[in-house]
């Protein structure tokens, strides 16, 4: 009989026929970490399927359509090569939807994940990015009061400066001179001179007396 056309079996053979591929596939794919006993045994077997194989194999790389014709050489029936349902025997069509049950596949049947939503992180970034914003404005604001404060302190300083050098080159200045009288002095001397010297002092004599007085 001959064997149909990849392009024309079923979606349950062309599953059986891709699990049977991956199966092969993780045979020749040696994952890492192995001890040299393991490695040993996990070549050994990759080189058993390769040689299995070789007949069904088509051009340089292994595909589906090569993997299918190693399981018809194998016994793989597909469903258009196989005994109606009406005639079939009810223990293989127990087997079969069994088989079928098996081997299905689930389809976008992936658990939902676990934690918090897109939803939620974008909400918690956005919170934290207004507080890192308000903080910066409450930071800058206390920094410009800081340094109005210190302008205001500077100023009052500078102003009692200029008033305390001003107050000091007032009393530097020299004070006005007062004018005075002041007496000529005589050939004589001085008032005081005369005085010492009596009356007559200033002919030269020691004082003129009186001695006696005729009436």
């Amino acid at each position: 009989m001959a064997v149909p056309d990849i392009r024309s079996l079923s979606a349950f053979d062309i599953n059986k026929i891709q699990q049977s591929l991956s199966q092969y596939q993780a045979t020749q794919n040696r994952p890492s970490g192995q001890s040299r006993f393991e490695r040993r045994d996990f070549e050994n077997a990759a080189r058993q399927a390769r040689a299995a194989r070789q007949g069904a194999q088509r051009g340089g790389g292994y595909g589906i359509e090569d993997e299918y014709r190693y399981m018809v050489s194998q016994g793989f029936k597909p469903k258009s090569m196989q005994v109606a349902p009406q005639e079939a025997a009810p223990a293989e069509q127990q087997q079969a939807a069994e088989q079928q049950q098996q081997t299905t596949l689930p389809v976008n049947n992936f658990p939902e994940p676990k934690g918090p939503s897109m939803e939620d992180i974008a909400s918690q970034f956005a919170s934290q990015i207004e507080q890192m914003q308000q903080g910066f404005m409450q930071s800058m604001q206390q920094q410009q009061q800081m340094f109005q404060q210190m302008q205001t302190s500077q100023s009052e300083r500078m102003e009692a400066l200029q008033q305390q050098m001003m107050q000091a080159q007032v009393a530097q200045q020299q004070r006005p001179v007062v004018a005075g009288v002041k007496m000529a002095e005589g050939t004589g001397g001085t008032p005081m001179q005369i005085a010492r010297r009596g009356v007559t002092g200033a002919f030269g004599r020691r004082g003129m007396r009186i001695s006696s007085l005729n009436v």
